[in-house]
């Protein structure tokens, strides 16, 4: 259900480089938004709606905290 991290974005994410964290960010959403949702969705029962928000929620807080550079 979700795909195979790429460890060149982790590395992306972690660049003291603003462009290329910002591309390394991009490419992990982009990979992990959908299944997130879809996880949220199927296994959790969560209406399309709040699934998004959820899913939505969740990135905006990793990448707020860090949870991705680390």
């Amino acid at each position: 259900m979700f795909p195979v991290t790429r460890h060149s974005v982790l590395h992306s994410i972690a660049s003291p480089e603003e462009e290329q964290r910002r591309r390394g960010l991009e490419a992990l959403a982009e990979a992990y938004w959908r299944p997130v949702y879809k996880y949220l969705r199927l296994r959790w029962g969560a209406p399309a709606e709040e699934a998004e928000d959820l899913t939505q929620g969740f990135f905006a807080r990793a990448l707020e905290k860090g949870f991705f550079a680390q």
